[in-house]
């Protein structure tokens, strides 16, 4: 008897049937939702997770607030006619600016009106690119402008076109059941199930290429800008030592030993007549060097950043809905279709070219700006190095007696090494 009501393991008999009412809700948790995913999206995805337009964002204001406190330590240490200087670099009088630079920055002078000038355009060049994203780039994503907002909004974009595959997989699997269940049972519900879900199907294949397509794109150029901003990075923190431990530009292995070698010469008259010439080699390869600024120019920046953005504009668009159109059109209905459908996706394809092309431009350019301010920073280094040189010749020059004590606190004092 109890067999017969109960059956086995579950809900297997007809008595259990009707007093249980059980509706289980079925679903894929969230950790094995990926499974639902080809590789091959998965790791688009992934790619447009690592690499968003909002921490793009937050890298380029994190670094804009770097060079302000650099630029700010620079400022506070000046005497009151640095204004005019300042003035001078929002002016863009590069001629005035290079004529101060070379009037305060000599061998007997300071390396910081220099660095200010390199930390003040790279500032404003990163100001600028942060506004061009937040304003071409953010603004297709959401309307919030509080860029923690707006990272959970790009978060949750990307994770609607994750659900969305999942939900294209699910409804490719219950089409297939509707077919197996139609070779059983010719039911005309079923077939139009069945066409309903084709329906849903191409539907939701479009908005899942759109949002790939989409967010492809996006990471394209979140890549390009975490490239570029790791580039600057590196050197505003080479620039920091610059600004606030000049003595680091010094070989750590060996300055006691030099002090005590140098020390002994009774004439370095001749030690800084060469020291001088090659501060001046160096001068002359800097300024030949500032003269290269159109390398970064803000303007040529501009034009490839739009340029970039009007291609992505027109393949995240347009691509997708034109190549739904094309597949479901009869193949060869007539020689002027057949033409018509050339010309456009030759043009699709111009436009996918072109916009790649936009990508490689803007990588090598970002490429010669960091070159170009990375041996800037190299002569800074360089040209400071010889003012180190120079001072403790002066230094030097000033003791009657140099013994290991006054040398110990002299490194100490000046921020050497003690080795």
């Amino acid at each position: 008897m109890t067999d017969d009501l109960y059956g086995g393991k579950g809900i297997d008999t007809p008595y259990e049937r009707q007093i249980f009412d059980y509706h289980p809700k079925l679903e894929y948790p969230i950790e094995h939702s990926i499974h639902l995913i080809p590789p091959v999206v998965v790791q688009k995805i992934e790619r447009a997770q690592n690499f968003t337009i909002t921490q793009s964002l937050m890298d380029y204001d994190s670094l804009s607030q770097d060079i302000s406190d650099l630029m700010a330590i620079i400022e506070d240490r000046q005497s009151s006619d640095f204004q005019s200087f300042e003035d001078l670099l929002a002016a863009d009088d590069y001629q005035q600016v290079m004529a101060v630079e070379d009037e305060k920055s000599g061998y007997d002078g300071t390396g910081d009106y220099e660095i200010y000038d390199l930390l003040y355009r790279m500032k404003r060049s990163v100001d600028r690119r942060r506004d061009f994203l937040d304003q071409y780039y953010r603004s297709q994503i959401t309307d919030a402008t509080d860029v923690s907002d707006a990272a959970d909004d790009e978060a949750n974009a990307i994770q609607s076109w994750s659900q969305s595959v999942i939900d294209g997989t699910n409804l490719e699997n219950s089409l297939m059941d509707l077919y197996k269940s139609s070779y059983e049972v010719d039911d005309p519900t079923t077939t139009q199930q069945i066409q309903q879900l084709q329906d849903q199907i191409a539907q939701n294949q479009l908005d899942t290429n759109n949002m790939e397509t989409f967010h492809t794109t996006i990471a394209d150029v979140a890549y390009v800008h975490k490239n570029r901003y790791t580039q600057f990075q590196d050197i505003v923190d080479s620039l920091r030592d610059l600004v606030t431990n000049p003595a680091s530009v010094m070989e750590s292995n060996g300055m006691k030993s030099f002090l005590q070698t140098i020390s002994s010469l009774t004439d370095v008259s001749a030690i800084k007549s060469h020291l001088i010439l090659a501060f001046q080699s160096l001068k002359q390869q800097h300024n030949n060097l500032k003269g290269q600024a159109l390398m970064v120019d803000d303007n040529k920046e501009d034009a490839i950043s739009k340029q970039l953005w009007m291609y992505q504009q027109v393949h995240t668009k347009t691509t997708n809905p034109l190549i739904y159109f094309l597949y479901n059109q009869d193949e060869g209905q007539s020689a002027t279709f057949d033409r018509f459908a050339t010309i456009i996706t030759d043009s699709m394809q111009n436009v996918q070219d072109q916009y790649n092309q936009s990508i490689i431009d803007l990588v090598k350019l970002y490429q010669q700006e960091a070159v170009f301010y990375g041996r800037q920073v190299d002569l800074l280094q360089k040209k400071e190095e010889i003012r180190q040189f120079l001072r403790i010749l002066e230094d030097l020059g000033d003791v009657t007696e140099v013994t290991d004590d006054w040398i110990d606190d002299y490194l100490k004092a000046h921020g050497y090494s003690n080795s």
